[in-house]
């Protein structure tokens, strides 16, 4: 029970030490779910330059992170976008975009098959005008833009033990 009891306790002090890292977070103001990125995951972000960045996270160091082998600091970034929404709004906007590209050609080219009076009913620009708004406004939700700032700082958190 001894060497168990040792054996656990090495163990435990040892896997600790594997999962050890820094996450670069920030809090949703009024909610209380924080936003976390780790090594190798995707951002995408605003810096106070006005340039728009995005890729995987290669590092992230105390006072600043590694995107697209660049350094960027903690403190020059401005906005950074909602790349963790879930498949939610990204399938939404995934399976009404294929109909938004491909219903108005399609029809607008019947009607001149059909030599119809007119080309374009009214009816179907309502048709392809709901699913173009519905791809943008699921776009626009998935990649909500949350701007940095004393309220909601962005930071890095070292869960080293």
């Amino acid at each position: 029970m001894r060497r168990f009891s040792c054996f656990a306790l090495f163990f435990s002090l040892f896997s600790t030490g594997l999962f050890a890292q820094k996450i670069l977070a920030f809090d949703k103001t009024g909610k209380v779910k924080r936003v976390r990125y780790y090594d190798g995951e995707y951002i995408s972000f605003k810096t106070t330059k006005k340039v728009r960045v995005r890729g995987v996270i290669g590092a992230i160091n105390n006072e600043s992170f590694i995107v697209n082998e660049r350094e960027y600091k903690i403190d020059s970034i401005r906005v950074v976008y909602n790349t963790q929404t879930g498949l939610g709004f990204r399938l939404v906007r995934n399976i009404f975009i294929l109909p938004a590209i491909g219903y108005m050609p399609l029809i607008t080219f019947n009607g001149l098959i059909n030599k119809d009076k007119p080309i374009i009913k009214q009816n179907r620009i309502y048709y392809g005008g709901s699913f173009i708004a519905v791809a943008l406004i699921s776009h626009a939700l998935a990649n909500r833009p949350f701007r940095i700032s004393e309220k909601r700082p962005l930071k890095v958190i070292d869960i080293s033990i």
